[in-house]
């Protein structure tokens, strides 16, 4: 037992190790600390994760919290977990920041993920104000944990068994029920579906993942092809998230070399796009993307879609990495508020263009937008009804956690308004803050005229001093030569 346990440490060590590795190479200044891993972990029953949620929200009320998005067929509850850190002054997570989701057991018998989010929640609980890295993902960032989309499944999942428990109590598979932009979707909206399309739709998620078993890849959109073929089906943030792939892929142990481990699959760099693999319809990956702007990535974590309890704790070493290093790429692109010209917020088309022709999004109700972005230089356009358009161009750098990029602000201006009328509208802080840089600017100017005003006076004086000495060096050669000519 000592001899597994060093074994395990060992192993931890050397994944955490690299992973934080490639993670940090932009980010030298934060150190990330390996905060004690579970020793063993097991499956939990619907009962137990709920009290796993429960212990956490005691363990870590500034952090956590709880709600409901709906139910399955079966009645069980289909339950969120919430981590961010709370306002001190106001008790309650900050709505101001950018929310994200992680999702398991869509497919019920498909249990790592489930596993894996109930015990990063109790990670994250326990390493807050002890691991830096943690500490900022949740001071900066809304993460909402749902493990078990699919509680019905998992309940009738056996080990060994690769189709019992994949489909919910009516035997519908989830992940085959979301509107589609291609086929007419051929079974009824089940409820575990519709919570989740209503819970997306009122988040406005900037990231998602879902978590799935059977093989090792990450994947991204497109799911499908017009046609049903398997071909590359680029969106139009190919780059984006491809990007993301490979962050999830880099970071885990071995899904980044591509080899043939699950039934000969082979997949360059760990990553594929949907479609080249096989094309699926009615997914919730695509539908994320098209009807809330989510940028989703599907992980297959592994060919053992339901392992047995003694492999589950090298599952989730494998993986709890790469799922911290997702969440931290959520920050990776760039951000800001909207307002008009009296800085009320307004609703706004967010256009990306360059390198990709990215997926327009829109802001939220209070202003804020958040957009992930790989690396690059972008052009983006604000356009609202009514409003004159906004160009900005910005230059996304790879996420750094010691200096976060700062907010895009932008006011956009009515087509009939006229700019120099709304000066007086600009709050009195930012008047005041105006005028001190001009005064600044102004005395700086000043200082520097008087000096070179000086400066051009001493240049004069000494020419004035030169040209005396000069004249007083002719006169006294002039006396000597008269003298030597009278003797």
């Amino acid at each position: 037992a000592e001899y597994g346990k060093q074994w395990y440490q060992r192993r931890v060590r050397a994944s955490y190790y690299r992973a934080t590795k490639y993670l940090d190479d932009t980010e030298k200044s934060v150190q990330v600390t390996l905060f004690p891993l579970p020793t063993s972990v097991g499956y939990h029953s619907q009962e137990q994760m709920l009290t796993v949620f429960e212990k956490v929200l005691k363990q870590c009320p500034k952090l956590a919290s709880v709600y409901d998005i709906g139910k399955s067929h079966k009645k069980r509850v289909l339950q969120v977990l919430r981590m961010s850190a709370k306002d001190s002054s106001t008790g309650s997570a900050d709505s101001q920041k950018q929310s994200i989701k992680l999702v398991g057991g869509i497919h019920g018998n498909e249990a790592v993920g489930r596993e894996s989010l109930i015990n990063l929640v109790q990670y994250f609980c326990a390493a807050y104000g002890h691991d830096d890295l943690i500490t900022k993902l949740l001071d900066t960032l809304d993460i909402h944990f749902l493990p078990s989309m699919n509680p019905d499944g998992f309940a009738s999942a056996v080990h060994g068994d690769w189709t019992a428990g994949r489909a919910n109590a009516e035997n519908y598979d989830l992940n085959r029920n979301f509107p589609d932009r291609f086929a007419k979707r051929k079974y009824p909206l089940q409820p575990e579906t519709s919570a989740i399309m209503k819970w997306s739709k009122e988040k406005r998620f900037t990231t998602s993942i879902s978590l799935h078993g059977g093989s090792l890849v990450a994947c991204y959109p497109y799911d499908n092809s017009e046609t049903g073929a398997r071909v590359y089906a680029g969106s139009p943030d190919d780059n984006t998230f491809v990007y993301m792939a490979s962050t999830y892929a880099k970071a885990h142990p071995t899904m980044h070399k591509g080899e043939r481990i699950c039934d000969d699959d082979r997949f360059v760099g760990g990553i594929s796009n949907g479609a080249h693999w096989y094309s699926l319809n009615g997914g919730m990956q695509d539908w994320n993307y098209l009807q809330c702007g989510t940028m989703e990535i599907t992980i297959e974590m592994g060919c053992n879609k339901y392992p047995m309890e003694d492999e589950l704790l090298q599952k989730y070493y494998d993986h709890y990495i790469p799922l911290i290093a997702h969440i931290k790429n959520s920050r990776q692109g760039f951000w800001g508020k909207v307002t008009d010209s009296a800085g009320s917020p307004i609703e706004v088309e967010v256009v990306v263009a360059a390198p990709d022709v990215g997926m327009n999004i829109t802001t939220r109700h209070d202003g804020q937008y958040w957009r992930i972005a790989a690396p690059g230089k972008y052009e983006i356009t604000y356009l609202a009804n009514g409003f004159k358009s906004h160009v900005h161009h910005v230059t996304v750098e790879p996420v750094n956690w010691a200096a976060l990029s700062e907010p895009i602000n932008v006011m956009l201006f009515m087509e009939n308004e006229d700019i120099r009328n709304h000066v007086d509208s600009i709050d009195r802080e930012t008047r005041m803050d105006m005028l001190t840089r001009r005064y600044i600017v102004v005395s700086v100017m000043i200082v520097l005229a008087l000096a070179g005003c000086v400066l051009v006076g001493l240049w004069r004086r000494k020419k004035r001093r030169d040209e005396q000495r000069r004249q007083k060096d002719i006169e006294y050669r002039g006396l000597i030569e008269g003298g030597s000519d009278s003797e």
